[in-house]
This record gives structure tokens, sequence and C-alpha cells, in this order.
């Protein structure tokens, strides 16, 4: 089992619904030249592949390290230019549309001939539970959820029959795509873990600089040796802010999350999954949410979406027929399935009683887009940087009670957070990033189990919700609400500001 890094007594670690952390500078030996140690800087961006990004980078000083940072957004943006299904002129969507109305034969880079070769592989190796097509049985659920009624079980039996097969051949010699006439296709099950893999091994200054770590939602790949704790969300208990299923301790391995717990259709009072089965195009019954460490984010990114289709033992004898691929798997029921080596890459997870829905008050805030808000700061495909954050509650004589959640780069911009900052001044240690299933871009939701930082249940009163956000050299915001700690509902709406687009607290029946 591989050991934990070492701490720092520098490290600032912070909370899992925000994985930042700062290490600390050793010191140089005298010059000439003078030898600077490589340091750790972290960035967090919004609206990356359609998520957020957490981004980890070694380099002598922040000017370095902002320059791989450019540099691999830059990667992300040059492969989502090729392989995005979502942007009309992508390299994908163009070879779509030459075949719109019959079979078309085009010139394809090799990273989309490479992707389309790999998704051949994982279609045969799941026995159809794998297929790029799927995205237009998704469409039509969601067509039925805005209709309030399900598709007709015809219809469905047709749109599976379509996905038997796969509408394309790929000539590696002749370096062409013959895509057949109508094909639809999304690579999300498989491209952004590529993406992943690729953005991750940039490095610049002859070596000097390296990514340490690298995720795009729930997709991540560590590059070090030394070993690196990543959470991995229970599905059962989603929030930003819970305690996680599993802390894993990853070196030079990747990790990849999929499940209906951030996304999906309602359908009447029927919840259906995002994630739909391409043998009958029916949304996935049988899992919650699963979890897969694989040697690179390709494969992992694959078969976290394989086994949410398949029934757990399925799912776990192709995980044992793949090399070097782990995976916990959650079932409908809250079952917990884990493959043969699973526990040999976990660190223990405190736990604690778990409170339920009706005993929890509820947080769901959105951050802002710098463009909506009418100023810079957004890249196109690079998304934007994310604000430094913190979220608490507060007694009524404006103490601390327990902070919920802590974003911030490095320690030294603690003081932006002003009123966070003089109540708290530092925080323990916790994990490096966060493995979940893909959420949307700059919402998050946090829950708070009515206790304080030192786990002791908080007496009833008068509390206040803090959300408070800062930027660098740039804007400082505020909210606070106070709500009544005594067991009964309560839903409070909090107005939004430049950084914080809107919030909501809320306890009772709402938050179930």
């Amino acid at each position: 089992m591989p050991k934990p890094a070492p701490s720092s007594q520098f490290a600032l670690a912070l909370f899992a619904c925000a994985p930042l952390a700062l290490f600390g500078v050793a010191g140089a030996q005298a010059p000439p030249p003078a030898a600077v140690s490589p340091q750790e800087h972290r960035f967090a961006r919004e609206d990356v592949l359609g998520t957020s990004l957490t981004l980890i980078v070694e380099a002598p000083d922040a000017e370095a390290a902002h320059r791989v940072e450019t540099a691999v957004v830059a990667e992300i943006e040059r492969l989502a230019a090729i392989l995005s299904g979502h942007d009309e002129h992508s390299e994908l969507r163009q070879l779509l549309a030459a075949a719109q109305a019959q079979p078309a034969t085009s010139k394809a880079s090799a990273e989309l001939r490479e992707v389309l070769a790999a998704c051949s592989r994982w279609h045969a190796a799941s026995h159809g539970a794998f297929h790029p097509g799927v995205g237009t049985a998704i469409e039509r659920w969601r067509t039925a959820a805005k209709a309030g009624k399900p598709p007709a079980d015809a219809e469905l039996a047709e749109l599976a029959k379509q996905l038997k097969s796969l509408p394309w051949q790929v000539d590696d010699s002749a370096g062409t795509v013959t895509m057949q006439a109508g094909a639809s296709l999304s690579l999300d099950a498989l491209a952004k873990g590529y993406i992943v893999d690729h953005a991750a091994k940039v490095s610049l200054d002859d070596g000097k600089c390296r990514v340490v770590l690298l995720a795009i939602g729930g997709d991540l790949r560590v590059m070090t040796a030394t070993p690196r704790p990543v959470a991995v969300t229970d599905p059962r208990k989603p929030a930003d802010n819970a305690t996680p299923l599993a802390t894993l301790q990853l070196a030079g391995r990747a990790v990849a999350s999929s499940g209906d717990y951030k996304r999906g259709f309602d359908i009447g009072k029927q919840h259906f999954s995002h994630i739909v089965d391409p043998r009958t195009a029916r949304p996935v019954e049988a899992v919650q949410g699963a979890t897969v460490v694989a040697d690179d984010c390709a494969t992992a990114d694959a078969l976290a979406t394989i086994v949410n289709v398949l029934p757990p033992s399925e799912g776990l004898k192709l995980i044992a027929q793949t090399a070097h691929a782990e995976a916990v798997i959650v079932d409908r029921a809250g079952k917990v399935h884990e493959s043969a080596g699973w526990k040999k890459l976990t660190a223990p997870v405190a736990t604690e009683a778990a409170a339920s829905a009706s005993d929890e008050v509820h947080i769901d805030f959105e951050i802002n887009q710098p463009n909506a808000a009418g100023r810079g700061g957004r890249r196109r495909g690079g998304g934007y940087k994310r604000p430094y954050v913190a979220v608490w509650i507060e007694a009524g004589d404006g103490k601390p009670v327990r902070t919920l959640c802590l974003w911030i780069e490095r320690d030294r911009w603690l003081p932006d957070l002003q009123r966070w900052y003089r109540l708290n001044k530092s925080n323990g240690n916790l994990v490096d990033a966060v493995s979940q299933a893909t959420r949307k871009p700059g919402k998050y939701h946090l829950t708070w189990d009515g206790k304080d930082d030192a786990g002791k249940l908080v007496a009833h009163g008068t509390l206040t919700l803090c959300i408070e956000a800062a930027r660098e050299h740039g804007t400082y915001q505020i909210m606070r609400q106070a709500f009544a700690h005594n067991g009964k509902p309560f839903t409070h709406e909090i107005a939004g500001n430049i950084e914080i687009k809107s919030a909501t607290v809320t306890f009772g029946k709402k938050a179930q």
C-alpha cells in the first residue's frame, strides 16, 4: 500500500469542497547560482469543459507557475477544439456535418482518430454498454422531462436499435474517418479524461516546472511518484463538504467518477439518471455512482461510465479484466461494492453519525461568471478564475460556529476574506482534490449538520450564514443571512452580488 505524502509545517490544506493547499519553500543554498526549490501553486477555474478545474503546479516561483497554468489551459482549448460535441466549429462537429446527408470520408487529426479508436475498444469490451451515440437518447429524455411525459416504449426500442453498432470507421494509414450519414456523437464519456491526460503532461522551463495534479470535474490525474490524497464523493451524501466515501492515496495514477447525484431528469415525481444505457435507451437504475482508478484518465473516464450502466457484479468483472484498474460502486439501495484491490489504495476516513436530510441545513449558491457581471477574466474554452470563497455559520454574538467551505489558493490571500480571517485565522489539513460526478460550473451545495467545529451540537437560537468572496486585487463581497436554529422548517433566498449570483439556505421539507 502506498505511504501517504509527508506533511509540511507550511501546508495549508483546505476543505474537501475546495481542495487547495500551499506548501513551503526550502531555503536556497549560497550563490552562485542560487538554487530555488520548487513550490506548489494552486489554481481554480470554473466553466472549463462545462465544469470546474483544479490545478496544482510545481514551479520555482509564481510567475513560472502561471506560465504552466496558461500552457495547460491552452492545451485544453486545443483539444476541445478537436473533440468537443458542443462547439459547432470543432473538428468532430465538422466531421459530422460533412456526413449529414450521406456517408463521408474526411481527413481527421491523430487525436480524433485516437479517441474514436478508444471508443471502439470500449464499445466492444462492454458489449455495447458504452456508445458515444447515446446522446440522441439522452436528448430525447431531456425533451420528455420538459414535456412531463416519458418517451414511448416503441420509440426507445427504435433508438436502442440504432445504437447497436458504431457509425464510423478509422483508417490510420490514410489519416481519415468515414462517418455514416446522419450520425450523432458526443465523446464526453472519454474525451474529458483524454484531455486531462494530455494537458497534465505540460512542462516548461526545461523541466523545472511541472503539473502535480490536474482535475476537471470528476476526472483527475496525479503526475507525481509521491502519493497524493484524493477524496471520493459519496453518492449517497454528495454535498461538497460532506464526509467522503473514501480518501485515495494516488501516485502516477488517474481517477474518474460518474453518477446521477449531480444531474438527471425529473418527470412527475420520478427522478431519472442522466446516464442512459445505449442497449435499451433508458436511464440506468441499478447504480447511484461509481469511481474508477486506472493508469490513465481516459481509461478511468470510460470505465466510470460503463460501470454505471452495468449491474455492479458485471461492472466489477470488467474492472478485474482491465490491467491495474480498481473501482468502488454504490448501487441504488446504497450498498457499496469494491474491486479486489480498492482498499489498498485508500486511507482510513473518519466517520461520524450521519444526519438525515431533515436534520440538515442546506446551502446552495452559484458563482457569477465574470463576463455576466460585466468584468473581464474569461478565456474562450478556458473558463474563468474562481474567487476566493469562505462559507460559515456564526452565533448571534458574532463568534464562529462552523466553517463549511474555504477556497483559497495561497495563505497570503487569507486576509482578503476579511471577516472569516478575523474570526478563524487558519484551518486544518484535508485533501488535495475531490473526484465526483461532473457538476455544472459555478454551482455548489453544502450542508450543515447542526454541530460546531469541535463536533458538538449547537444550542437552539438565532444563527447567521455568511458567504464571503474576494478576488486578488479585485472586488470584496459578503452575504449574511440570519436564520432560526430551532428545528422548524424555513427557506431564505439571499440576494446576489457581483461575485455570488444567488444563494439559498433551507431547512425542512424543501431540503429533503
